[in-house]
Order: structure tokens, then C-alpha cells, then sequence
């Protein structure tokens, strides 16, 4: 189990890297295509992102889950830091280049060197409207209202309680790490709420962000990580 969850955390890394907030704006039409345009015109405005998330990691085969909160920050191009505060302290950092995981606890760093497929599939360029990949969109429908607070992080009166658009990504071709990928999307502030990642290998992962996305300046070295010393480092595939 604990090598599905390296592949289950590396995963749902880079899929996380997706998700970001919106300002102002409308709905339109909810046709997939206009929803995903209308996500890449707004996420397009925004260079720098934080949130605070709940992450719930299920494994089918098992019918066991493991959850987990902390925060994240994301910035342009690609980068992100994720501070895994509960039940264990982690630190995860990518650049775009180089995925770190770092456990203090065990005394151990997993290093990942991401490659041109996975660096090009991510669902953060789908969202900068830069991907070659092609990809197949369904738009699920509106889930319910008060829906994105299921994972236990928003308040009452909190922006998570507005209706949501749920938008389903589907790749075309064999993917060997994310087999559907699920947006919940804010329809008034355009803010994703909730990012569900199905490897498609018995796995499930969901975020929640209870508290939607803040606006923020974050500095270039606060994705950059060098292993503690001491520390031992594993490359994993």
C-alpha cells in the first residue's frame, strides 16, 4: 500500500496543480467548452494562488481512505508547495521540472523528475490553455447546493454553499496517471472547490477547498527545496 500511495501522491500533485481560483464572471453557456474556456480566461488573470485544502485518499481494493489538510500555494508557471500539516507533517514542492516529497518524520526525501508527457498533460495546462493534448470534455452538471463542503472544510455562509458546475476531463489516450480528472467549479466566483482525481488503478483522491482561493505574492524560493542533511533521497518512477 504504501507504494500506491507514492504513486496516489504523485498523482494528485500534479493534477493538483490545476486547480486555482477565478475572479468575477459568468457562467455562459454550460456547454464543456465554453466552461473550461471561461476557467482559462479567469485563471489566466491570477499569477500567484494560496488555499488551505482537505485531502482524502480511498483505496478501492482495501475500502480504506487516509485524509490529510494543510495548504497550498500555486504560481506561473507551474510551480507548486503543498504544507501537509495533519496527521503528518510533509512538505511536496515542484517546479515544473523535479516533483520533492519530503517526510520529516521518516527522515526521507522522494524525488521525482517529471517528463515532456507529464509535464504536457497536466491538467495546469489545460487550464493555461496551453496543452497539445487532446482531451475529451463531459460536463457532469450542477451539483448540489452547499456540495463542495462535504469534505468538512467550509463554513456556513462560506462561498463553498453556492450551486456548482461540475466539469468531467476525460483523456483520449491511455493515461498512466490520471484516468478522469473532476472540476467543481464555483459558478459565481469561479473558484474550484473540489478537484477528484481517479488514476484509474483502484485509487481515488479528492481535495476539497472548503475556503476557496486567495489572491497572493509568493516569492520564486519558496518552490525551490533542497534536501536537509542527513536526509536520505530516493529517485521514484
Amino acid at each position: 500500500m504504501a507504494s500506491d500511495l507514492r504513486k496516489a501522491l504523485a498523482s494528485a500533485v500534479i493534477a493538483c496543480l490545476a486547480v486555482s481560483s477565478a475572479a468575477d464572471g459568468g457562467s455562459g453557456g454550460l456547454t464543456p467548452e465554453a466552461v473550461l474556456e471561461e476557467l482559462q480566461l479567469q485563471y489566466g488573470r491570477h499569477h500567484a494562488l494560496e488555499a488551505e485544502f482537505v485531502q482524502t485518499v480511498r483505496y478501492v481494493e482495501f475500502d480504506t481512505e487516509q485524509r490529510s489538510h494543510g495548504r497550498v500555494f500555486i504560481k506561473k508557471p507551474g510551480r507548486m508547495r503543498m504544507e501537509v500539516e495533519k496527521p503528518q507533517e510533509q512538505l511536496i514542492i515542484t517546479d515544473g521540472d523535479t516533483l520533492w516529497i519530503y517526510t520529516p518524520e521518516h527522515e526521507q526525501v522522494l524525488r521525482r523528475v517529471l517528463g515532456d508527457v507529464e509535464r504536457s498533460f497536466q491538467p495546469a495546462a489545460i487550464l493555461f490553455g496551453d496543452s497539445e493534448i487532446a482531451y475529451r470534455f463531459r460536463l457532469v452538471g450542477e451539483a448540489e447546493e452547499g456540495a463542495a463542503a462535504s469534505g468538512g472544510a467550509a463554513e456556513a455562509g462560506s462561498e463553498a454553499e453556492a450551486p456548482l458546475i461540475v466539469l468531467e476531463l476525460t483523456p483520449l489516450d491511455v493515461n498512466p496517471y490520471v484516468s478522469k480528472l473532476i472540476l467543481s467549479i464555483d459558478r459565481s466566483t469561479w473558484h474550484v472547490m473540489r478537484l477528484e482525481i481517479d488514476t484509474g488503478a483502484g485509487t481515488l483522491t479528492t481535495f476539497d477547498f472548503g475556503h476557496g482561493w486567495r489572491k497572493t505574492s509568493l516569492p520564486d524560493s519558496l518552490f525551490h527545496f533542497v534536501p536537509p542533511a542527513g536526509v536520505e533521497t530516493f529517485d521514484v518512477q
